[in-house]
């Protein structure tokens, strides 16, 4: 039995991931909602984290403190940093570069400190294969246009113009940005709690970011749900944590 803890900032994240993973017992803890469930090979606990990295933090470390999880999985919204990236894609994230701390040409002085790791970076040939595996089931069953394994930008700010959105793509190669995933990366990390983070694209992070993100919104959360679905009861987590 593997204990799972999948943070998720936003009430539609938590509804969607909540209805489509059947998670039918719902309480209150320590003031976080949590919801719970899951089959014989896996227990599931789904915190509605509240926005932003501090909330995220925070929920982060209730869920470990509280469930001792095996793998804490961030979950969410995310703009596209290649305009070439489907409406629906899932990104399975890498790393991830905290990038609204310093002006991105200090970063590479600060690296270190803004960039935590998923249990894929540097990961073995076993868990790339299994990925690459995970991913063409996902486009072969419809269940999102594709999903890609890459690194993430992560940022408390709306990236809503092209010229942000390249000079972030230029910076880091990350293919979407978000506001969440740098906080339960990283406490997971202080933890020594391994972690993925699963995030879908909602908007292409230019200037119509705002009418995407609202259009695309809960469609893109039923593939991300129904992705997040399949990895948990599918037999693919097992295979990625043995």
């Amino acid at each position: 039995m593997k204990n799972i803890a999948i943070i998720s900032a936003t009430v539609a994240e938590y509804r969607h991931c909540r209805d489509i993973l059947a998670l039918a017992s719902e309480k209150r803890c320590k003031g976080r909602l949590v919801a719970s469930g899951g089959d014989e090979r896996v227990a599931i606990f789904l915190l509605h984290g509240g926005i932003g990295k501090i909330n995220s933090a925070s929920a982060t470390q209730l869920a470990i403190d509280e469930f001792q999880p095996d793998l804490v999985i961030d979950v969410g919204a995310a703009g596209s940093l290649q305009a070439k990236n489907d409406i629906g894609t899932v990104v399975c994230g890498r790393c991830c570069f905290e990038y609204d701390l310093f002006p991105l040409e200090k970063f590479s002085h600060f690296a270190h400190d803004l960039t935590t790791a998923t249990l894929l970076e540097g990961e073995t040939k076993d868990k790339v294969d299994v990925m690459s595996e995970f991913a063409a089931h996902v486009q072969q069953a419809g269940l999102a246009p594709s999903l890609l394994v890459g690194d993430i930008a992560c940022g408390e700010q709306d990236v809503s113009d092209s010229a942000t959105r390249e000079r972030l793509y230029a910076t880091f190669a990350a293919l979407a940005c978000d506001w969440e995933t740098a906080a339960v990366l990283k406490v997971a990390a202080w933890n020594d709690v391994a972690s993925l983070s699963f995030r879908v694209v909602t908007d292409r992070a230019d200037e119509n970011m705002a009418e995407d993100y609202r259009t695309n919104l809960h469609l893109s959360l039923d593939k991300l749900a129904r992705v997040l679905q399949t990895f948990l009861h599918a037999g693919w987590l097992d295979r990625l944590l043995v």
